[in-house]
């Protein structure tokens, strides 16, 4: 395998991307735009090795909207341990627990969210979602990269949480942000 170290230069839909980042290819030549192999330095110097496909990513998106075309209140965000998209329902208990860890970290002096925005509207195939940006510092999500097709690959330092609608991402974003804890 061959390293490259601090800038990886790819051409991707005629743009090239800078990434400053330790960044291990399989080779030069056997390199794809759509599919990054990296090997990502984590907290204690432990390497993670990482592959991200731009078309698994969408077609999980895709296969989940498909899915679940009847919930408007659908949710589909990105889980680092398993480096898949999921998805939750409001009415979901699930729902209700990650949406108040991720409240609950935003609001620890060292906790894992250090901010919650809402993100650029996204496509996906035919479907325009709505994220709220999540930046878990340490946690880089290169498959938001991958997706915004822009060459900002700051993207990757926002977790995606993609709702259907304007009005069910900025309810959420609004409770997460509050700062008095109320309406938990």
């Amino acid at each position: 395998m061959t390293k490259v170290y601090l800038f990886l230069q790819v051409l991707y839909q005629h743009r090239i991307f800078e990434a400053a980042s330790h960044i291990k290819c399989q080779s030069s030549h056997n390199f794809h735009p759509d599919l990054f192999t990296m090997e990502v330095l984590g907290r204690e110097g432990e390497n993670t090795l990482v592959s991200v496909s731009l078309p698994d990513a969408t077609n999980q998106i895709l296969g989940i909207l498909e899915a679940g075309q009847d919930q408007n209140g659908l949710m589909i965000y990105w889980v680092h341990g398993l480096n898949i998209f999921m998805f939750l329902y409001p009415g979901d208990q699930n729902y209700r627990v990650e949406m108040r860890r991720l409240r609950r970290e935003l609001r620890k002096p060292d906790g894992n969210v250090s901010e919650i925005v809402a993100g650029e509207p996204l496509q996906v195939g035919s479907h325009i979602l709505y994220p709220i940006d999540v930046r878990m510092p340490g946690r880089p999500c290169y498959p938001y990269f991958l997706l915004r097709q822009d060459g900002q690959f700051d993207h990757s330092n926002y977790t995606p949480y993609l709702f259907r609608t304007t009005e069910m991402r900025d309810e959420l974003l609004q409770w997460l942000n509050q700062i008095d804890g109320t309406n938990n």
